[in-house]
C-alpha cells in the first residue's frame, strides 16, 4: 500500500514538472534560472545606402557609422550657401563733345582754350608762332589754307603782358594771354578765306605797332 502511495506522488510530482516545461515553451517564459536577469537583444547592423552612393552602418544604440573614407557632412536636408550676388556693370555715358565754336567770346566754355605755359622749343612744327616784343608783333603776316586746323603760339619776348585777339566776329573766340617771357598756344580751325586783322589788346600795345594780319587762302 505505501510502495503504490509513493508512485502515485512520484507520478503527480513528474506531471507537475512535465507541465511547467510545457507551460514555459507555450508562453516563452524565461527559464528559472535566468529570473532576474535582463535580456540583451542584438539587433544585426544595418546598411543604408546614401544619395551619393556610399553606404553607412547603424550599431545597437542606433547611432550612424560611417564607413571608412566616406564623408561626414550632411548630404541631405543642407540648404546650401546663397550664391554672391553679381553686380551688373553700370555703362556711364560719355560726356557730351564739346563743340568749339570761333564766333563766342574768347574764354567762354565753347571757345577754344589756351594751354598752359611751354617751351618755345616744343612748340610742333608748322606752328604759326608771334612773338611781341619792343612795340611790334612778329611776323605781322602770315598765310594759312582755308579749313586748316593751327596751332597760334604767342610769346612775350620782354618783360610785359600781351594779349594776341582778332577784330573779326568770324574770330572773337580767339585770344592768348602771355606774361613776361612766356609762351602758350591755341588751337582751332581756320575760317573760310579772307584777310583777318589782329593786334595786342593790351591798352597801348596796338597804337605802338602791335598789329597784323592773318591771310586765309583756298
Amino acid at each position: 500500500m505505501e510502495n503504490t502511495l509513493r508512485i502515485i506522488i512520484t507520478i503527480f510530482f513528474v506531471g507537475l514538472i512535465a507541465l511547467a516545461i510545457i507551460l514555459f515553451g507555450v508562453f516563452g517564459l524565461a527559464p528559472l534560472g535566468q529570473v532576474g536577469k535582463s535580456k540583451t537583444v542584438k539587433t544585426p547592423s544595418e546598411e543604408i545606402i546614401l544619395s551619393d552612393g556610399k553606404t553607412q552602418s547603424t550599431s545597437t544604440e542606433g547611432n550612424m557609422k560611417p564607413t571608412e573614407g566616406q564623408n561626414t557632412a550632411p548630404t541631405q536636408g543642407t540648404t546650401p550657401p546663397p550664391s554672391p550676388v553679381e553686380q551688373t556693370p553700370v555703362n556711364t555715358p560719355p560726356p557730351p563733345k564739346r563743340e568749339i565754336r570761333l564766333d563766342v567770346p574768347a574764354g567762354s566754355p565753347d571757345a577754344p582754350q589756351q594751354s598752359a605755359p611751354v617751351s618755345r622749343d616744343s612748340l610742333p612744327v608748322g606752328s604759326a608762332e608771334i612773338v611781341a616784343k619792343d612795340g611790334k608783333l612778329t611776323p605781322q603776316y602770315f598765310a594759312v589754307k582755308e579749313g586748316q586746323e593751327i596751332t597760334l603760339a604767342l610769346t612775350s619776348g620782354d618783360k610785359r603782358t600781351h594779349i594776341l585777339s582778332f577784330e573779326s566776329d568770324a574770330l572773337m573766340a580767339i585770344a592768348i594771354g602771355v606774361g613776361p617771357n612766356e609762351t602758350r598756344t591755341l588751337k582751332f580751325k581756320v575760317p573760310k578765306a579772307g584777310e583777318y586783322k589782329f593786334s595786342c589788346s593790351v591798352p597801348g600795345h596796338a597804337g605802338a605797332g602791335e598789329t597784323g594780319v592773318m591771310t586765309v587762302i583756298k
